[in-house]
C-alpha cells in the first residue's frame, strides 16, 4: 500500500472551504480499494513530475522532494514514496507525519525493517541508511520544518499523543 497522506493536505487545500472536510475525509481511510486507486495515482503523477523536472513538482513549489524506495515490511514488494524532506546542510531529513494522523505511514514500518534503500533527491539516485532520530533530535527537526512549512505544525498537534518520527538520511559511502 503507497501512503500519500502527507500530499493531501496540498490537494485538498486547492478545493473550496466546504469540500475541504470531505477531501481530507476521503483520504482519511486506506482500506478502501477507491482511495487507494486514487493515492497510487496521485503518486504515479508526483514520481513521473519530480523525475522529469529534475527532482519538483508543481503542487509543492520549491519544497524539496524526495522519493523513497522502501521494501514492503509485509509484501516484500517495492514501494515508491515521494516525501518533502528538510535540508539542514548537506544532511536530509523526512517525518513520518501521514499528514497528521494518529497512526504511523506504511513506509515507517518498511524503514524499521529494512532502513537500507534507495532513494532519489533533485537528479541524483543513491543508496541510503534511514534511521530514527531520538525523539527530542526528531521533533526539534520537525519544527525547523514547520518553520518553512506550516503545515507540518499542524501535522504536530492533530497527531498527538502520537509523536510523528523523523529520520535521517545518510548516504552510503
Amino acid at each position: 500500500m503507497v501512503d500519500v497522506v502527507d500530499v493531501v493536505d496540498v490537494m485538498c487545500r486547492t478545493l473550496p472551504d466546504n469540500y475541504l472536510i470531505t477531501c481530507k475525509a476521503l483520504f482519511a481511510s486506506t482500506s478502501d480499494p477507491g482511495t487507494l486507486a486514487l493515492m497510487n495515482d496521485w503518486n504515479a503523477q508526483i514520481i513521473a513530475e519530480f523525475r522529469s523536472t529534475g527532482g519538483k513538482a508543481a503542487q509543492f513549489g520549491d519544497a524539496p522532494l524526495v522519493i523513497l524506495h522502501t521494501i514492503g515490511a509485509k509484501s516484500g514488494e517495492l514501494r515508491e514514496i515521494p516525501l518533502v524532506a528538510l535540508v539542514d546542510g548537506a544532511d536530509l531529513y523526512v517525518f513520518a507525519s501521514r499528514g497528521g494522523a494518529a497512526t504511523n505511514p506504511d513506509w515507517y514500518h518498511n524503514l524499521k525493517a529494512q532502513p537500507e534503500i534507495t532513494v532519489e533527491y533533485g537528479t541524483e539516485t543513491f543508496t541510503a541508511t534511514l534511521t530514527e532520530l531520538p525523539e527530542d533530535e526528531g521533533q526539534a527537526k520537525l519544527r525547523a520544518q514547520a518553520e518553512l512549512m506550516p503545515q507540518f505544525g499542524e501535522y504536530i498537534t492533530t497527531a498527538a499523543p502520537r509523536v510523528i518520527p523523523a529520520f535521517h538520511i545518510a548516504r552510503a559511502t
